[in-house]
């Protein structure tokens, strides 16, 4: 029998406004911490510390709950960056889609994120979030998504509005095995879907479903400085200056660049100067001697410089950088 404590799950919650994603995602996770509480109960009747080791025993949410058990706050500044704290658990985030829309897949926090994804599994974390179109997901992300459930409030529909239905009472959920990881089956083998229908009433006093969020705090643009290191020709570190530094973080800023027009621009050949411009809109220091260092660095990772219609264009079909 399928149990979500031997797997590391990523799950999407998706649904228009007012569909019941909060609902559901408020019923997971009250499930789950009903679950680890008679675990961290077991642990301590038996005195047996490591009792159901792989348990995922802790909740962290991105919103508060009226519930008599607790979650703990999530700390997005901790979580992108993967803190050690981040083990044994569940991480629940409504609107998960301010850090992983694919409009701004540029986003340090939601490379971030991707990346940490490499790790959950070996720190036994899932992670469930909501948002309301599984297409505005970032491809990194969607490729990562175990599973979609689709919701849809039952209210409006001719069996909710006999029943005299009101929002959020009962809603369907359509599950999507998008991997494979709960039958077996990855969803494009057999297109099949599963269908459960839940009842949100009961857990309408669990939250504020009416939550206000401050849209600047989600608009929240990360800057990370990357650790650098500098090896010579043995392996062995030299010691690390400011200018190592500074060179790696305008190398970021390039590479940045380059991922922009690949995939807002794919296959065209842009002119140099309108390359350089936007490197320092994203944030180059223009005080920096580019035609000589950093246009000898993009050669070097395979960036093609020819002349097309009289204007020098950089051509980046084939150069990979992440």
């Amino acid at each position: 029998m399928f149990n979500p404590d031997d797997y590391s799950l990523i799950m999407i919650v998706v649904g228009v406004r007012g569909s019941g994603k909060s609902i559901l995602l408020t019923l997971l996770q009250e499930y789950q911490l009903r679950h680890a509480a008679r675990i961290m109960l077991l642990r301590k009747l038996k005195n047996k510390p490591n009792l159901y080791a792989r348990a995922k025993v802790n909740v962290w949410a991105n919103y508060p709950l009226k519930y008599y058990l607790k979650p703990q706050q999530l700390n997005v500044d901790r979580l992108i960056t993967w803190k050690e704290e981040y083990r044994n658990g569940w991480i629940f985030y409504d609107d998960i889609g301010e850090f992983l829309d694919k409009q701004d897949w540029q986003n340090p926090a939601a490379k971030l994120i991707n990346k940490g994804v490499q790790v959950m599994r070996h720190r036994n974390i899932s992670l469930a979030g909501s948002m309301n179109f599984i297409e505005d997901l970032n491809g990194r992300s969607f490729r990562q998504t175990d599973i979609i459930i689709k919701v849809r409030d039952l209210c409006r529909t001719p069996w909710g509005i006999a029943n005299g239905l009101k929002p959020g009472e009962v809603a369907n959920s359509l599950w999507i095995d998008k991997s494979g990881t709960l039958t077996g089956y990855a969803y494009d083998e057999n297109k099949r879907y599963y269908q459960m229908r839940f009842f949100g009433k009961k857990i309408w006093n669990d939250f504020n479903s009416f939550q206000d969020y401050d849209v600047m705090e989600m608009g929240t643009k990360y800057e990370v400085e990357k650790r650098v290191k500098k090896l010579d020709a043995n392996g062995d570190v030299i010691e690390t200056n400011h200018d190592t530094v500074n060179d790696a973080l305008v190398q970021d800023i390039i590479h940045n660049t380059i991922l922009f027009y690949q995939h807002n621009q794919p296959g065209e050949r842009i002119p140099s100067k309108e390359f350089w411009d936007k490197a320092r809109e994203m944030g180059l220091n223009n005080g920096i001697n580019i035609s000589q260092k950093w246009g000898g660095y993009l050669s070097d990772i395979g960036v093609k410089r020819r002349v097309y219609t009289g204007v020098n264009r950089y051509d980046f079909e084939e150069v990979q950088v992440v």
